[in-house]
């Protein structure tokens, strides 16, 4: 019984996605249907950042860097304090309720971290792009300071029209069809989706996650102790935090170095990078933390984490922010 209703379904979606498309395009704009929000109401708060689907992907580095959303350069330019990294202090500052903190120490902040495997030449390029000259910096160092792009990030520079284009066709796939999602709510919201904050950056789910059969639901890995550090790129790690903080213009004790909790690494490099700068290393331990994927902190284990790590982070904004 089930399977003849799971039959029925998949002809139907077909059917749909033939009629208004088509052929192989029609299996196209099928997968990408499944990024659209249930309802046709995207959330008024950000934009689609990725899509776990091949005809979208990661978008949320080619908006950033172009400009696309208006009011993202001028808050990244306000925000006193500018949180950079991969996804995986990405993770967790969103998870941990990051923006609520700040939002209640009347604070502004920007998360500039990106997933993909994301590395400092973005940073770079970011404070050289749009001048940031920030009060407080904050880096996961996991090792963040390789000088290099991430793939995306080398996709944008080796091909800036393509990206341009590839994000531009997405947004006005989302704008165009996004209305069909009230008749076929079903086909929509199928396909794992994030949202990035315009005001702070932070990355949320608008949308409660549909799963199909279970698959793609989070794990609870436990984050075991780390390996000791390999010091060989220490000085080339420190190297490009250098030519990082020199462009930011930030007071070295400005800048705090950090490392979320995870199984690779432990907070050896940032402690080095603080000391060699002149900046401050916080990284709270803690007992029991889990990831969602091998990789990124659950909801629960980043709720406990960043505000812990915001917290001892306080002293140093108190002291870098006001003042100016």
């Amino acid at each position: 019984m089930l399977e003849m209703s799971f039959l029925r379904y998949l002809w139907l979606v077909l059917i749909v996605t033939g009629v208004l498309f088509g052929g192989r395009e029609g299996y196209v704009q099928l997968v990408k249907f499944g990024c659209l929000p249930p309802g046709g109401v995207p959330p008024a708060e950000g934009w689609l950042q990725s899509c776990s689907s091949p005809q979208v992907g990661g978008i949320d580095e080619t908006v950033v860097w172009f400009g696309l959303e208006k009011s993202v350069p001028p808050a990244v330019q306000a925000a006193d304090v500018l949180i950079f990294g991969d996804s995986r202090i990405e993770f967790a500052f969103s998870r941990g309720n990051a923006s609520e903190w700040f939002s209640a120490h009347q604070l502004r902040s920007y998360l500039l971290a990106f997933g993909g495997g994301a590395e400092s030449g973005l940073a770079q390029q970011l404070l050289t792009k749009f001048q940031i000259h920030p009060a407080v910096l904050v880096f996961n160092a996991d090792p963040y300071f390789t000088g290099e792009l991430s793939q995306h990030g080398q996709a944008i520079r080796d091909n800036p029209d393509r990206e341009l284009n590839a994000v531009l066709d997405t947004q006005s796939f989302i704008e165009r069809y996004a209305g069909y999602c009230r008749y076929v709510g079903w086909l929509c919201g199928r396909t794992t989706t994030a949202y990035r904050a315009y005001a702070d950056g932070r990355v949320f789910t608008y949308f409660p996650e549909r799963f199909w059969f279970g698959k793609a639901m989070a794990a609870h890995l436990p984050v075991a102790k780390p390996p000791p550090w390999n010091t060989a790129s220490f000085d080339i790690y420190l190297q490009h935090a250098q030519a990082i903080l020199a462009l930011a213009g930030t007071d070295r004790s400005c800048v705090v170095f950090t490392i979320v909790p995870n199984s690779e690494q432990d907070d050896g490099l940032a402690k080095y990078l603080a000391r060699e700068t002149g900046g401050v290393a916080i990284a709270p331990q803690f007992d029991g933390l889990t990831t969602s994927d091998g990789s990124h902190l659950t909801i629960e284990s980043a709720s406990k984490w960043t505000p812990a790590f915001l917290q001892e982070v306080l002293p140093v904004i108190a002291r870098c922010v006001h003042p100016r």
